[in-house]
């Protein structure tokens, strides 16, 4: 009898510690599983910080690369401005090249005009005396000028007033002209179409501020005065019959 006593206290304490086991397991996995879970925890705050310090400076260095592109198309614009700005009437040999043309085209001294170039096609020929007879004179000749990027040439931006053949009205127009300087400091007209690298070079320069304010100007003087619509009318009529 007092041996299965102690049988059934000894598989009592067994239990007991089998129980007391399990339980101090079931701890420390929890604990473990709570200790996990923290490193788990900081491991993600830390790898989110990195991320967003990584996307900051990131946006940091893009807004400095930005700025530095920035600046440097600002200096290189005021670069161009300083060295190359737009000149009005500053070359005397190459401002009466210019009004040697516009007075010759409107007398019709169409060899004269030939003898302004470097070299003139006969469909360039043909298109001045097909045009001749618009204008009677012209006046209020103004210069523009850029240096060009061919050395001793300019691109001549050329504003006037012509008074239209067959009516009393002054019409405002822009032309544009290539010019380059000869070695005895002769300047000479470039003959249409511009070489590709010329057309380029003239279509950059036609998109500064400067150029556009002038083109501007222009395109406002012409729509006041074009108004006289009767007018506009008479000189196409005379156009008309003269061509006839």
């Amino acid at each position: 009898m007092k041996r299965s006593k102690r049988t059934a206290n000894s598989f009592r304490r067994y239990i007991r510690r089998y129980l007391k086991a399990i339980c101090r397991k079931r701890r420390n996995q929890k604990k473990h599983r709570s200790v996990r879970c923290q490193r788990a925890q900081v491991l993600f705050r830390m790898s989110f910080i990195l991320i967003i310090a990584s996307i900051l400076f990131t946006n940091e260095k893009s807004q400095k690369i930005t700025s530095e592109k920035s600046k440097s198309v600002q200096t290189s614009e005021h670069y161009l401005l300083e060295n190359n700005p737009l000149e009005k009437n500053k070359y005397q040999p190459l401002n009466y090249l210019v009004v040697d043309y516009f007075t010759k085209l409107s007398s019709g001294d169409l060899d004269g005009i030939c003898k302004l170039y470097e070299s003139f096609s006969e469909e360039s020929f043909e298109k001045i005396k097909t045009g001749q007879n618009l204008a009677e004179w012209y006046q209020g000749i103004d210069i523009y000028t850029k240096k060009a990027k061919e050395p001793h040439a300019y691109v001549a931006f050329v504003s006037y007033h012509m008074k239209l053949r067959g009516a009393d009205l002054l019409l405002p127009g822009l032309e544009t002209m290539y010019v380059r300087e000869e070695k005895d400091g002769a300047f000479h007209l470039v003959d249409k179409p511009y070489e590709p690298e010329v057309e380029q070079e003239i279509r950059a320069l036609a998109k500064e501020r400067a150029v556009r304010e002038l083109l501007c100007q222009v395109e406002n003087q012409y729509a006041y005065a074009s108004r006289d619509k009767e007018a506009l009318q008479s000189a196409l009529a005379w156009q008309q019959g003269s061509d006839e």
